[in-house]
């Protein structure tokens, strides 16, 4: 379970220490260092429980970073290589392909241990073998000292974009968790930072063909107020809203019926608690505020039939996650995730966002050390809001071009794989030994179609041969989400950064399941979030989503 949740979280964390060209003398002047002995520390800590502490050491030329997280319930920490020298300028690719344009991929860089993430020099000889006019420069966003909130994510990507000489494919800023980061897209798209994507498709039969393959729902899922400015990555807007991991060995033994609600197996729980000396169910209920937020705005949930965003506290699906919370904490059967790991007990149970790639990973049985777990979706699958996909820059001279290779990452299968996995060879295998830390190239980049992509396969075993026919299938029949209506809506949050971040903060921190009875929980919560000020924050966001739908469905 601690990996899993290593993973999770480590997904939240943007901190990025090398750059297209940079040197180890381009780092911060704070961390120079010469022995692994000496460590500097920078410390970003906004008025809030939540905060970053990052300090690194310099190891042989590989940078080492230690990256704190403390989020006011617990403290995790994390530490990475990175590879300073590792990525080119334009100018030194340049000089390699002398007849080709080099464009300047703008991205978030998460090296991990020993492995690199972009093949370069390999995907270049690549594009050179299909008679393409282009090869590609990477160059990684800096966010040594930045954290997730709106300002420190917008500034730093908008100071990237200034301080380079070209800039021509975006990486769009999008993690599992850190909505600052989603706020800080939008107002790109506002400040004109993205290229409007619609026509580049129209102009293209080869676009279209591809356009055509997709639901459409699947394409709303990446709108944004109208426009396409991005798309590509497994983070497509298809989710289900909760689903449980379950010891499959101890499910077989105990005869556990999937078809039935957990609730309604507790005499299979207690008996398995009682014989093999486990706990029962491991519950994150710290994070249920994921489980109905409003186009990822934590404490914000939909009414869909009335067509207005609500308070947190008003909503049905909570209230629902709760109640079943609350029947197994009564039963006695269950503990918190930062108790109890998923290695000592039976059920484990995650509100958070369950994506396309996340289900096919674990859609036949996969291992977590010595035990295998099956994933078992607790909702139907529907389209929401994407948070991956890949764009082009409004500034750039080369846009045609940028789409041209936006298109391939997305219709060759080789190309795919390399920038999915980034690794070169026959099986596109993660290295057994670093899986744990190689397995973020498929969350951070965002390139992976799950329809061409092949079956990786890493020291927990293999993938299913027919992944590729099982995420079809979700896509084909992913039903749009009660918020449908509101797919595609982005809230601007200039001028309400402050508000936004205390109702996020009264989200994150409320106690969930810690009261006697699920009215008291909400009541609780409902207290909380008023006096963040979500009245007043509900008020904008719903002047601006009615405008938004006026122009969009009335």
């Amino acid at each position: 379970m601690k990996k899993l949740l290593s993973l999770i979280l480590a997904a939240t964390l943007a901190f990025s220490l090398c750059g297209c060209g940079k040197s180890s003398e381009d780092l911060p002047q704070e961390s120079e260092t010469t022995t692994a002995a000496t460590t500097t520390a920078v410390t970003t800590v906004p008025e809030s429980e939540e905060y970053y502490v990052t300090s690194w050491t310099e190891e042989n030329g590989v940078l080492i970073v230690e990256e704190t997280y403390v989020n006011g319930h617990s403290t995790n920490i994390y530490r990475h290589k990175y590879y300073p020298n590792y990525y080119e300028s334009a100018d030194e690719i340049q000089a390699r392909y002398p007849d080709k344009t080099v464009l300047v991929w703008l991205g978030y860089d998460y090296p991990a241990e020993d492995t690199r993430l972009i093949p370069i020099d390999t995907i270049n000889d690549y594009l050179v073998s299909l008679g393409k006019d282009y090869v590609i420069c990477f160059s990684p966003v800096d966010f040594y000292n930045a954290s997730l909130y709106y300002d420190d994510v917008r500034d730093a990507y908008i100071e990237q974009l200034e301080s380079s000489e070209q800039v021509d494919i975006l990486t769009r800023c999008s993690l599992t968790v850190g909505n600052g980061l989603i706020h800080a897209y939008y107002s790109n798209i506002y400040d004109g930072i993205y290229e409007p994507l619609d026509s580049y498709f129209e102009s293209s039969e080869e676009a279209m063909t591809y356009y055509n393959s997709l639901p459409e729902e699947y394409w709303d899922s990446f709108r944004v107020n109208g426009n396409l400015y991005n798309f590509g990555g497994y983070e497509v807007g298809v989710r289900a809203d909760c689903y449980y991991y379950i010891n499959t060995e101890l499910a077989e033994k105990y005869g556990w019926d999937f078809d039935k609600t957990i609730t309604e197996q507790l005499d299979i729980i207690e008996e398995v608690m009682k014989t093999e000396g486990c706990a029962g169910v491991s519950a994150g209920y710290s994070s249920a505020y994921l489980i109905d937020h409003f186009i990822y705005m934590d404490g914000i949930s939909f009414d869909s039939e009335n067509r207005v965003a609500v308070s947190l506290a008003d909503s049905e699906k909570l209230e629902e996650y709760l109640e079943m919370m609350y029947e197994l904490k009564n039963a006695g059967v269950l503990e918190n995730y930062d108790i109890v790991g998923l290695d000592d007990c039976f059920i484990y149970v995650n509100p958070l966002r369950f994506e396309i790639r996340s289900h096919i990973q674990k859609i036949v049985d996969s291992k977590d050390n010595t035990e295998d777990y099956t994933v078992v979706p607790m909702s139907d699958y529907h389209y929401t809001q994407a948070l991956g996909g890949i764009g082009i820059y409004s500034g750039s001279e080369y846009k045609s071009e940028a789409f041209d290779f936006i298109l391939l990452s997305q219709t060759d299968s080789y190309l795919n794989n390399l920038l999915t996995y980034g690794i070169d060879g026959d099986d596109y295998n993660i290295i057994d030994g670093v899986v744990s830390d190689a397995r973020p190239v498929l969350d951070m980049f965002r390139f992976y179609n799950p329809l061409i992509s092949l079956p990786y396969s890493d020291s927990s075993g293999d993938m299913p041969d027919n992944m590729n026919e099982l995420c079809k299938e979700i896509l084909e029949t992913a039903t749009p989400a009660d918020e449908s209506e509101a797919i595609g809506f982005a809230f601007d949050v200039r001028g309400y950064e402050e508000l936004n971040a205390a109702v996020e903060r009264a989200a994150w921190n409320h106690s969930y399941v810690g009261y006697s009875s699920v009215e008291a929980d909400l009541a609780a919560l409902k207290s909380e979030l008023e006096e963040a000020g979500i009245d007043e924050l509900l008020e904008e966001i719903n002047r601006q989503y009615s405008e938004w739908r006026a122009n969009n469905y009335d």
